[in-house]
């Protein structure tokens, strides 16, 4: 299923590739609140497309496009729009030369224009990108991938502040590791701004990623970026590029401690990147929030802060792997009460373990953990992080986040975790042990 799109009437709007009357996929509405939920499509599979695979579009008028994988005059996917009145209208059927197994789509323009991506077909089987113009309904192929410039790009695009559409692709390149490329909104002027790799000599590591995921753009106009591999570790990274390409930065490398990507970034409205957290399963961990992802001198790592719930930390695998190997997680966690953050800054200690002064956090996993019966951060409040390590704040109930959370410092590589008991700070109320025993 693709990422929900608003409506022009403030629903959200997706598709599923499966199930629904013909098990090829329906489009649904749900209400903000969780309410109005109705299917209003079923697809069919056959000329009309079936299995969607990403999310839709929404113009101001209420109509919504988007793009089916398989179904269509040729079997290889349709461009779609559904109206605003209920009714679907394919306005474009593949047939594998100009692209098949259609994907993304962006506007670029009034009409509406839109450019969009397939993840196969094309010139070299690879994938291509489109132009389409809803006024006339003008189709144009842009782009064959060739496998030097990206192979089966799927993720969604996105238009750029520069006016370019940027995109990933997961393999393909000079070391066949994946793409970031852009290309005008006209349809002019493709490049490929990064090429992820080269690995070490024994492929063991991509210090700058492979296998990107997909990007997203902060309101300075950098894109913020994940891989599902490379790194130091293997296991992914978060990243941070210009538009162009001309400078890329590492923010965050994952560790494989249940912190694995699984999907790409998505831009909050205060321009932060947001991940879901997800085991091999696809079962959700938790909220990993990247702030302030503008690097700053040479050599600053990325600032990142992990909140979870109690339930997302009770399926980490029960160990912390750090360069020195693996070890067993002996920590169990005392709440240190239900956290309400005051108006003005708190500030997390990861080196020395306080919050506000007092003591409370132990090492575990890798990280500084913070364990509460609850967590909130309200409006005109801040949290901040400062230290050498990681910050994870567990909730063993609820979190509610208004206010701000700030992460400075580096994050240093792990050492073999050790625990040491929480304190109540003054103020706070005790509560159950917690964690694993």
């Amino acid at each position: 299923m693709g990422a929900l799109v608003r409506g022009a009437d403030a629903f959200f709007y997706g598709v599923t590739e499966g199930g629904g009357a013909n098990g090829a996929g329906t489009l649904f509405r749900i209400g903000f609140d969780g309410s109005g939920f109705g299917v209003l499509h079923h697809f069919t599979g056959g000329e009309e497309g079936g299995t969607p695979r990403a999310g839709l579009l929404s113009d101001e008028k209420g109509n919504l496009y988007g793009t089916t994988a398989k179904g269509g005059e040729a079997g290889l996917g349709v461009l779609f729009r559904f109206s605003s009145k209920g009714k679907l209208r394919v306005m474009h059927s593949f047939s594998g030369y100009e692209g098949a197994d259609p994907r993304s789509l962006v506007f670029v323009g009034a009409g509406p224009e839109i450019v969009g991506i397939t993840r196969e077909g094309g010139d070299y089987g690879n994938g291509t990108l489109f132009r389409f113009q809803a006024d006339g309904g003008v189709f144009t192929s842009l782009h064959s991938f060739m496998d030097i410039d990206g192979v089966n790009p799927e993720a969604p695009l996105l238009l750029g502040a520069d006016g370019m559409v940027h995109g990933v692709a997961p393999a393909g390149g000079p070391w066949g590791l994946g793409t970031a490329f852009r290309i005008s909104a006209k349809g002019v002027n493709f490049e490929v701004v990064h090429a992820f790799g080269p690995c070490d000599a024994d492929g063991a590591a991509c210090t700058d990623g492979s296998r990107p995921l997909g990007e997203t753009q902060g309101w300075d106009g950098w894109i913020l970026g994940r891989t599902l591999a490379g790194g130091a570790s293997g296991r992914g990274i978060i990243y941070l590029r210009n538009p162009t390409g001309t400078e890329y930065h590492v923010l965050y490398t994952y560790k494989g401690i249940g912190d694995d990507p699984r999907r790409e970034l998505v831009r909050g409205r205060d321009g932060k990147g947001y991940a879901l957290l997800q085991d091999a399963s696809g079962k959700s961990l938790g909220l990993q929030r990247v702030y302030n992802p503008t690097p700053g001198p040479p050599g600053q790592p990325g600032q990142i802060v992990t909140i979870l719930t109690r339930e997302a930390w009770d399926i980490l695998p029960p160990q912390s792997e750090t360069a020195a190997g693996i070890y067993p997680d002996p920590c169990e966690f005392t709440s240190l009460g239900a956290f309400t953050a005051p108006q003005g800054t708190t500030v997390f200690d990861t080196d020395a373990l306080t919050y506000g002064g007092a003591a409370g956090g132990v090492f575990s996993m890798g990280m500084a953990v913070f364990a509460f019966d609850s967590i909130s951060i309200p409006s005109g409040a801040t949290v901040q992080g400062v230290g050498r390590h990681p910050l994870a704040l567990l909730s063993l109930g609820g979190v509610q986040i208004d206010g701000t959370v700030h992460v400075s410092g580096a994050n240093a590589t792990p050492t073999a975790p050790t625990c040491q008991a929480n304190t109540v700070s003054p103020g706070g109320a005790g509560g159950g042990a917690g964690g694993r025993g």
